[in-house]
């Protein structure tokens, strides 16, 4: 009988501490929630940078070093360097362009919609100048 009685009290012991903590769950919860908000800033503020700054740099850059290289080899076997820094520039353009086109296939990829990113794009560069 009298173990019977402690099994009871021991089950309505955990209850109620299931029932007290029940608070400490929903801190746990405004925790994990403020993380997950914290972590989805972050991502976007990366993808902002990355979009805005560094794949422009990267795309214009690579086609220019791409073409320069190019028109040097050309330009060493013809005797001919009057070509080089024009062709450095519409390979320049070109890297321009292939910028577009990655940065609409990461929209599409990403958000569903081909010009999403560049009204961020926008909007980045507004608030930066501003």
């Amino acid at each position: 009988m009298l173990k019977n009685i402690l099994r009871v009290v021991f089950l309505l012991g955990i209850f109620a501490s299931l029932g007290f903590g029940a608070n400490e769950f929903n801190e746990a919860s405004n925790i994990v929630n403020s993380a997950d908000t914290s972590g989805r800033k972050v991502l976007g503020t990366v993808i902002k940078w990355t979009t805005s700054v560094a794949l422009p740099i990267i795309c214009i850059v690579a086609g220019m070093v791409m073409g320069y290289s190019q028109q040097k080899k050309k330009a060493e076997q013809d005797q001919n360097t009057n070509k080089i820094y024009f062709v450095t520039f519409i390979a320049g353009l070109v890297g321009f362009f292939v910028y577009i086109l990655i940065a609409t296939m990461l929209s599409q990829a990403l958000f569903g919609d081909t010009s999403y990113i560049f009204n961020v794009i926008t909007n980045f560069w507004k608030s930066a100048i501003v």
